[in-house]
């Protein structure tokens, strides 16, 4: 964690639909998902993977507000003159079930997020090369539907 790098607890203050809501909204326009790959000592393969929620901002209230309901970590990009909140693991979970009746967009990519998520099992248990494997395949269909050139991008109407 870097100087600038502030880690918020979860609060879970007054979370209402309608908070939710425009979290959903503000993560569609704002947002992404990635699987990060890690090497590690500690894993039985070498290798582990973990869920990543990141939302960038010039503004930094509306990531404070982020925050208070779902913890992670607030953070300037100093290079861009922007903001940035992330979350992983459990916390991106819960963000993402939380958000995921008022999506638009990505419901998609939200749901490919959450089904690895049940690949991960019970903390500080060992995976299995199948679950491994698991992994991989999903954080490539992320990195599928997050690409440009996705052919599962949705066009709204008028648009090619």
């Amino acid at each position: 964690m870097t100087a600038s790098e502030v880690k918020i607890t979860f609060r879970g203050n007054g979370l209402t639909p309608e908070i939710a809501a425009w979290a959903a909204g503000f993560f569609e326009g704002e947002g992404s998902i990635c699987i990060q790959r890690r090497t590690s000592s500690h894993s039985r393969f070498g290798v582990n993977y973990a869920l990543a929620v990141q939302v960038s901002q010039r503004r930094s209230k509306p990531l404070l507000v982020l925050c208070d309901h779902w913890g992670g970590y607030f953070h300037k990009v100093r290079t861009r003159g922007s903001y940035g909140w992330r979350i992983s693991s459990a916390q991106a979970v819960n963000f993402l079930e939380d958000i995921k009746p008022y999506l638009w967009f990505r419901q998609e990519l939200v749901q490919l997020a959450l089904d690895f998520a049940h690949t991960k099992g019970a903390h500080g248990k060992p995976v299995t090369r199948e679950q491994l494997t698991q992994q991989e395949d999903f954080r490539n269909k992320i990195r599928q539907v997050n690409s440009p050139l996705s052919k599962n991008k949705i066009s709204i109407e008028g648009e090619e």
